[in-house]
C-alpha cells in the first residue's frame, strides 16, 4: 500500500442510536491535507473523545458533534506523519 500524505482527505462522521451517519467537523481542520484521526474516549466521562491526526489533538465534550484543538506544546513536526495510536488513561 502507497500513501502520500500531502493527498490525504479524511472526514469524521457520528452516529447516534438509531439515526443516521452525519457530518462531524465542526471545529477540526478542512479535510483535505488531513490525514485518518485516532480516537480515544475518556473512561470516567461520557461523551469526551479525543482525536489526533497530522493537523493536531482535539476534544469533544459532546459525543463528538463539535470539536476544539488542544494546545499541545510539542512541535509540528510530531504530527506530520499522522497518528498511529492514541488512548485516554482512567484518573488523567
Amino acid at each position: 500500500v502507497a500513501y502520500n500524505p500531502r493527498n490525504a482527505e479524511a472526514h469524521v462522521y457520528r452516529k447516534a442510536a438509531g439515526r443516521s451517519f452525519e457530518l462531524a467537523m465542526e471545529g477540526l481542520p478542512d479535510a483535505q491535507g488531513t490525514t485518518a484521526s485516532r480516537f480515544a474516549t475518556h473512561p470516567d466521562e461520557r461523551g469526551v473523545i479525543y482525536a489526533a491526526n497530522n493537523q493536531g489533538a482535539f476534544l469533544s465534550r459532546n459525543a463528538g458533534r463539535t470539536w476544539q484543538a488542544l494546545e499541545i506544546p510539542w512541535p509540528q513536526r510530531a504530527f506530520a506523519r499522522g497518528v498511529d495510536a492514541l488512548a485516554c488513561l482512567p484518573g488523567s
